[in-house]
């Protein structure tokens, strides 16, 4: 007799459960994960491009200092 057979149903019934909230726990975890690479990217992205205009509004704020004097 295997050891499934053996087993008592209402067991077999939590073991299933418990498998798929195991899945759906690691999937929701991978999810995550993907997630936050992504935010990571765009945040990153983000950083490049407010740079460049940053920088461009120094030198104009540079300027505008320079020209007061």
């Amino acid at each position: 007799m295997s050891p499934l057979a053996a087993a008592h149903p209402v067991a077999v019934v939590w073991l299933a459960i418990a498998l798929v909230t195991l899945a759906a726990a690691a999937a929701t975890l991978i999810a995550l994960v993907r997630h936050a690479l992504v935010v990571g990217r765009a945040a990153r992205r983000l950083a490049e491009e407010v740079g460049e205009v940053q920088a461009e509004l120094d030198e104009v704020r540079a300027r505008g200092v320079r020209g007061r004097r």
